[in-house]
């Protein structure tokens, strides 16, 4: 009904009754007039063409019944619908589409209406809309969606308000739009267009009479109107505002496009200002709302209501948030009042807090904001100056200046600045401001008019400055005190006066003065006076120039005084003026004599001054000390107490009744006086009294009276509790002590009662100290008169009991003594360095002393050091010239030279020594020689000894026919067949350069023997000739490239063996010759019973034999007898090597070797033409690797149902069997295993009856235990400091023959170098020479018990054996698997499996029986024979070691493990294990 034309009236009857009723009203149409070029009239296609619009007022009045009402309730609706007339220009192909689609033919012109209100309609409208709802579809509100309408309405929206009605043609259900047909599409797209163009055509001509109203109403200052007017416009821009339609958006979207492009002018829209262009309006900013007057913005109405309208056009860019550009032209345009400037402030603070900015922002700012002032007193006024802020410097909190003060020009007003914290104002708004100066403040207020007349004025001013003086800065302070100082400022009842010409009102001297006169006496302090120069009192030159009129004495002065606070200058003229009297002696008249105070003392009675006798100032009345009269005579220089220097003196010249008064005064007070003002180490006068009597300094007495021996004065008993106080010490220092010490050095009576004062005070002497004291001689010595030496040249002990005491000075001042000279550098014993210089020097006295023997051990001890010794060069040089050493010569007064004669001892020099090597050249011309002793002869060889046999010429000479005979042929024959056993060493008796040469072997099988008549030997030496005749010796003869052995017909076998040992041999001894000599006279049953490896060495040439016969036959004879391969012929034929045979004959002739070697060795000689033999001949002449532990394979050896333990057992195996035994059988179970070992033993290649007699007897077995006992007698010790731990076994030739040896030995650490690190009770302790120093002490430290019982263990053991305990070697290692061995008869025992495995069974021993460990490398004084206390070892402990000392001590005979040191070891346990059995049950270890 709202869009026909002719349908002005409508009526509803139900039952003949009117229910319903309109009545539509129409105006004359508005032509809407519109500028072309603002507008783009056609569509996109140009199929439309707008022509005009026109705009009608639409009233519609309502009758009709509501709610059951019985009349007709009236209602007006109000509306406006535009027409606008469009004219169509399709194109041929769109209208010929078209009415192949429609069945006609598009229009050539057309019209589209559309129905909306404004705001003023659609409010009087609202009765109707609130009485029915049948209503809201003709009038939706701003907010909802009005319909597209084609003759009839639709279902499809169209995104805004209005409704629209149009030419459009819908789909086939003509429900909504047809977008599908492409020609429909076309024309309903291009219609819709059309209808975007007139909805902006409507809502610009609604906006532009909204403006217009604005402008005519002056809405601007008019908020009611403006109100209104923002409500109109709101409705509009919301109704205007298309949002998706429905069913399709693609009406709304079209629409609302063409909406915003049809125009080239922006969209206009409602602002603070009126309508104006998007472009040009702004989205507000709450934070400006205070300072943002002339840029139009968003009104807050707006926002509330078209929300989503602004969104769409600032995501479109046509509409932009309010910026700091629009500020700088805000600011550009006027200036700001104070309240204004206060929202400016408050924004820009918050600006700087979320955005970024430069400093040319802040400089802009500065320059472009100006505000106007009012004048204070005028508020409200108009404003009376303008200042720009970029003119500003300070703020004046109102804390600071009162608001009702004047501040400067260059201050913010306080009406803005105390919006603001002095944080904000200072730094977040990143203004050059700071808090106004009080200097400044006062320079400015002080020129105001009212400062010169106004009193209150000038107080108000003052109270400010006094309320802040304390807070300011020094140079603030200084320039306001200044300021006021010059200006009158001071406020008395005569008027302004300037402050030093102002006084207090407590100045009541003179009545005609000016007092400060204050409204308010608390507002101004009277320290900021005091600061500004008012004075306090009178100046004193004011005071003695009316002193005649005053008519005063002292006390009224000084009472004056009292109530005056004095400048410095006033209170030292005081001090210097003599205007105080002093008391007078009891029963003496005052005198008017004048004293300045500072000579007097106070008068206070508590102070005793008066009964020291000093002076007291006159006072009358009652003294009181807290007074101000007292307070002012402190500062003028009463004194309250003694000086110290005064006190001093006063005690030392006084009597002893005064002294002790005095003394008395300073304990009292010390903590409050003299504490801060004693210097006790700088006192130079004695007044301290003392036991002695005679008076001493702080620092020359001792409070303890131990001090008293070493000559110091003892301070007084009745003062010694206040020692602290006088600064005396209990002890002189360490330095005063050795000072004392070396300037009266005690006597011998006194030496034990000085050096134990001394050791108490050890603990404070330091390196230093100590370093001094050992250079010094204060050790006093026996004898007259007394004499004193320095602490490193005495030894601890007497001359009696030390071996060397005729030659080095000891001393024994008892047990507390003692370790005060040893920590100076006293020592047990000499060290060798010094044993070896004494010795050089006196040697005779050394000899004549101790005898030959003794001498001789002296010199092994040196030898043993050597190694340290020569690094002394001045040391060896006296030891190679000084005749010092013990040469051994014979005379021999018979004349036979076979015969040795006399022996003496001699002493000489090295180089007139030599080294016996040759006992026929000895015995011939009986020279100078070295003891026969492997390590002497080593030491005097590297002091410049040379060996006999190097110095003695010798010529051999044959004489006669050389023939060979059978005998020749016969000897020929055995030293060939016997090479190899002449070659053996398997006891290893041989040194290091006694070794076999490399190819005696073949010299040996090359050896021809011929016989001759006669040999003669010519020997000489030093001058002298000998002739012998000898039975052999052997000549090279170059021309055959061989050696011959020249015989006589009864030769001596020694001779052969000489002759031999000079060939095959680097340095044949005559041990050496024994030997050779033995191996040839000797049958081979009698030498394989002596123990030789007769089978295993022959075994060699059996084996060659059978390679040349396998080459030769390829077949294996069987093996002969011993016998027949002795005489069998040699071969000299090589077999081809590498088979499997080769490989097991080498495997049996050297079971230990590795077996990779051997077949290395094999390859090798394969590869160059060589047989098995040249191996087998290699490998004996050179070492050769051995097989691994793990890959040994022994074969077991099974032995006789009656042997307790095989050969093979060991020390562990025997050890084992012996605990069982205990286990069971008790000790006597033990004893019976010994009896076993030693009886019952039966080893398939052993019988102990070849060791000894034929058959067991008394006889023979006392000998048994002689040889025993004497092989113990022979162990040796040894104090070398390094030594490399490998084995040389030194078999004497007494020792019975030794059975076949087994492979295994009983070997030291291998290439390890050992150290002595330390002695334990005299037992020198060893360790390995990679172990560090660090860690050497750390581990005595650790195992500090665990190596005091090990020692102590084996002090009992060696006890046991009847051993010395020089005998006795400990040693440690980190790894390896030796328990102990037995070096040259010295025995070394290896701490650490006694660590692990029998240290935690050891009880935790006494703190009495822990022997303290000496320093590395210290000397012990020897041990004197005593018995020594086994410890408190668990008993298993003692077995296990004892069988290791047994299995050791077999090591004397014999150096390899096999059933001769089975049958040693055995004998050893027999013959000692009841005295051990013994000892445990003494000591109460074994019940």
């Amino acid at each position: 009904m709202a869009f026909t034309s002719n349908l002005k009236k409508v009526e509803l009857l139900v039952d003949d009754v009117l229910v319903l009723s309109f009545v539509k009203k129409a105006a004359e149409p508005r032509p809407m007039s519109f500028a072309n070029n603002l507008y783009s009239l056609t569509s996109p296609n140009n199929i439309f063409t707008l022509k005009t619009v026109a705009v009608k007022a639409i009233q519609l009045d309502v009758e009709v019944k509501v709610d059951g009402a019985k009349d007709l309730q009236q209602f007006s609706a109000f509306m406006r619908i535009a027409t606008a007339s469009l004219a169509v220009k399709a194109a041929t192909g769109l209208v010929r589409d078209m009415e192949r689609t429609t069945k006609k033919k598009p229009p050539s012109t057309t019209e589209m209406h559309m129905m909306c209100s404004n705001f003023d309609e659609y409010e009087s409208s609202a009765a109707v809309r609130e009485k029915s709802s049948m209503f809201d579809a003709l009038l939706p509100a701003p907010s909802a969606q009005g319909r597209i309408f084609i003759g009839f309405p639709t279902q499809q929206t169209t995104g805004g308000s209005p409704h629209l009605m149009a030419h459009l043609i819908p789909t086939v259900e003509r429900e909504s739009i047809d977008f599908v047909d492409p020609t429909l599409n076309t024309w309903n797209q291009e219609l819709l267009s059309m209808g975007g163009l007139l909805s902006r055509m409507i809502f610009e001509d609604d906006l532009s009479e909204i403006d217009r109203l604005y402008s005519a109403m002056g809405a601007q200052n008019d908020p009611a109107a403006s109100t209104w007017l923002y409500k109109k416009a709101a409705h509009t821009m919301t109704s205007f505002h298309f949002k998706p339609s429905t069913p399709s958006t693609l009406v709304s979207r079209i629409i609302g496009t063409y909406f915003l492009s049809r125009c080239s002018k922006p969209l206009s829209i409602m602002s603070s200002l009126g309508v104006r262009d998007a472009t040009y309006v702004r989205l507000p900013d709450e934070n400006m709302s205070g300072f943002i007057k002339n840029v139009p913005v968003v009104p807050t109405v707006i926002i509330e209501q078209c929300g989503d309208m602004l969104k769409s056009l600032e995501a479109k860019g046509l509409l932009r948030k309010i910026g700091i550009s629009d500020v700088w032209q805000e600011l550009s345009d006027r200036p700001l009042t104070e309240t204004e400037t206060v929202g400016l402030m408050q924004w820009w603070l918050q600006y700087t807090r979320t955005h970024a900015f430069s400093d040319n922002d802040v400089q802009t700012l500065l320059r472009s904001a100006v505000m106007t002032v009012t004048s204070i007193g005028n508020e409200g006024a108009a404003p009376v100056t303008v200042r720009p802020l970029s003119s500003i410097q300070f703020h004046a909190p109102r804390h600071l200046v009162p608001a009702d003060l004047p501040i400067p020009d260059s201050c913010l007003p306080q009406t803005v600045s105390h919006h603001f914290k002095k944080e904000d104002l200072e730094g977040h708004l990143r203004f050059p401001w700071s808090e106004l100066p009080l200097s400044i403040w006062a320079e400015y207020v002080v020129h105001e008019e009212a400062f010169s007349s106004d009193s209150g004025f000038v107080e108000r001013v003052l109270a400010v400055l006094s309320r802040h003086v304390g807070s300011m800065r020094l140079k603030t302070r200084q320039d306001v005190i200044s300021l006021l100082k010059s200006v009158k400022c001071i406020p008395t009842a005569q008027g302004l006066f300037k402050p030093d010409d102002s006084y207090f009102s407590k100045v009541t001297l003179f009545p005609d003065l000016p007092i400060v006169h204050l409204a308010n006496q608390k507002a101004v302090s009277e320290s900021f006076l005091k600061l500004l120069g008012v004075r306090e009192h009178v100046e004193l030159q004011l005071v003695f120039s009316r002193i005649k009129t005053l008519n005063w004495d002292h006390m009224q002065l000084i009472k004056y005084l009292g109530t005056c606070t004095l400048k410095p200058e006033e209170t030292e003229r005081l001090r210097v003026t003599a205007i105080f009297p002093k008391e007078p002696a009891p029963g003496v008249a005052p005198s008017r004599e004048r004293f300045r105070a500072d000579s007097l003392y106070s008068p206070d009675p508590k102070l005793k001054f008066r009964d020291l006798g000093l002076p007291v100032m006159r006072w009358e009345g009652k003294w009181r000390p807290t007074a101000n009269e007292a307070e002012v005579l402190k500062r003028l220089g009463l004194r309250d107490f003694i000086p110290i220097d005064e006190l001093i003196a006063l005690a030392a010249a006084g009597s002893p009744a005064v002294r002790k008064d005095v003394l008395s005064v300073f304990v009292e007070r010390y903590k409050t006086i003299y504490a801060a003002l004693y210097r006790p180490r700088e006192i130079n006068t004695p007044f301290l009294p003392t036991t002695a009597g005679p008076l001493a300094v702080p620092s020359g007495c001792c409070a303890d009276p131990a001090a008293a021996v070493m000559g110091f004065a003892i301070l007084h008993p009745d003062w010694t509790a206040e020692k602290d106080k006088f600064g005396v010490r209990d002890h002189p220092t360490p330095s005063a002590l050795i000072e004392r010490l070396l300037e009266v050095p005690p006597d011998n009576a006194a030496a034990p009662a000085t050096f134990s004062y001394m050791q108490t005070r050890s603990a404070e002497f330091s390196g230093a100290h100590w370093a001094l004291l050992g250079t010094k001689k204060f050790v006093p010595t026996e004898g007259q008169p007394t004499t004193w030496m320095d602490p490193r040249s005495v030894y601890f002990g007497t001359a009696t009991e030390s071996l060397y005491g005729m030659h080095f000075t000891y001393v024994d001042f008892g047990v507390s003594a003692n370790p005060f000279l040893r920590a100076c550098g006293t020592r047990e014993e000499p060290t060798p360095a010094e044993l070896t210089r004494s010795m050089v020097a006196t040697p005779e006295t050394y000899l004549e002393s101790l005898g030959h023997e003794k001498y001789l051990d002296m010199l092994r001890t040196v030898a043993t050091n050597f190694a340290q010794l020569k690094g002394d060069s001045t040391l060896l040089r006296d030891m190679q010239a000084k005749a010092w050493l013990i040469g051994v010569g014979a005379s021999n007064q018979s004349g036979d030279e076979t015969r040795e004669g006399v022996h003496y001892v001699k002493l000489a020099r090295a180089d007139e020594i030599f080294l016996i090597d040759d006992i026929t050249v000895n015995q011939l011309f009986a020279p100078l020689g070295a003891p026969p002793d492997e390590l002497l002869e080593q030491f005097y060889e590297q002091l410049g000894s040379k060996w006999l046999a190097t110095m003695v010429r010798t010529e051999e000479l044959p004489r006669g026919n050389q023939i060979v005979t059978a005998e020749s042929k016969a000897l020929q024959k055995l030293i060939r067949e016997r090479a190899l056993l002449l070659l053996y060493d398997g006891q290893a008796i041989r040194s290091g350069k006694d070794v076999v040469r490399s190819n005696a072997e073949t010299l040996l099988e090359k050896l021809n023997v011929v016989q001759v008549s006669e040999i003669q030997v010519v020997r000489k030496f030093q001058q002298r000739t000998s002739t012998q005749l000898t039975t052999a010796c052997i000549r090279f003869d170059s021309r055959t490239r061989s050696n011959w052995l020249f015989v006589v017909k009864d030769f001596d076998t020694f001779d052969i063996a000489r002759a031999i040992g000079q060939v095959v041999l680097r340095n044949c001894r005559l041990k050496d010759s024994l030997l050779l000599s033995t191996l040839l006279s000797t049958s081979l049953e009698n030498l394989r019973r002596k123990g030789f490896p007769v089978d295993r060495i022959l075994r060699l040439s059996d084996n060659k034999i059978r390679n040349a016969q396998v080459h030769a036959e390829k077949q294996l004879p069987p093996p002969g007898s011993n016998d027949t391969l002795a005489n069998a012929p040699l071969v000299p034929s090589k077999s081809p090597v590498g088979s499997l045979s080769d490989l097991a004959m080498l495997r049996q002739l050297f079971p230990d070797a590795d077996q990779q070697h051997l077949q290395r060795e094999l390859a090798e000689a394969s590869s160059q033409g060589q047989g098995v033999d040249d191996v087998a001949a290699k490998m004996l002449d050179a070492p050769y690797p051995k097989r691994r532990e793990s890959d040994k394979q022994l074969a077991p050896i099974t032995p006789s149902s009656g042997s307790p333990i095989s050969a093979n057992d060991g020390v562990l195996g025997l050890f084992g069997k012996a605990k069982d035994r205990i286990a069971r059988d008790g000790l006597g179970g033990l004893m019976n295993l010994a009896q076993e070992t030693l009886s019952g033993s039966s080893s398939p290649t052993f019988n102990p009856a070849n060791a000894g007699p034929a058959n067991l007897s008394t006889h023979s077995t006392e000998a048994l235990r002689n040889h025993l006992e004497k092989s113990v007698s022979t162990l040796r010790g040894t104090r070398e400091s390094a030594f490399k731990a490998t084995i040389a076994t030194d078999q004497p030739p007494s020792a019975p023959p030794a059975p076949t040896p087994y492979t295994s030995q009983c070997n030291a650490p291998a290439a390890s170098d050992l150290v002595l690190s330390a002695t334990v009770a005299g037992i020198p302790v060893y360790t390995d020479r990679a172990v560090t120093a660090q860690d050497t002490q750390e581990m005595l430290e650790t195992h500090r018990m665990d190596v005091a019982g090990f020692v102590n263990m084996h002090l009992a053991l060696a006890n046991v054996f009847g051993a010395s305990m020089q005998t006795i070697h400990i040693y440690w290692d980190r790894d390896g698997g030796t328990i102990a061995f037995n070096r040259g008869r010295t025995l070394f025992f290896n701490l650490r499996f006694y660590i692990s495995l029998h240290a935690s069974m050891r009880k935790q021993a006494r703190q009495s029986q822990t022997q303290p460990l000496a320093l590395p490398g210290a000397w012990n004084q020897p041990a004197r024979e005593q018995a020594v206390s086994p410890g408190t070892d668990h008993p298993d402990t003692y077995y296990y070691w004892f069988f290791t000392w047994c299995h050791e001590l077999a090591h004397n005979f014999v150096g390899e493990h096999d059933s001769a040191h089975e049958y040693w070891m055995s004998s050893f346990a027999e013959l000692y294990m009841g005295k051990l059995v013994r000892t445990l049950r003494r000591a109460g270890i074994e019940e």
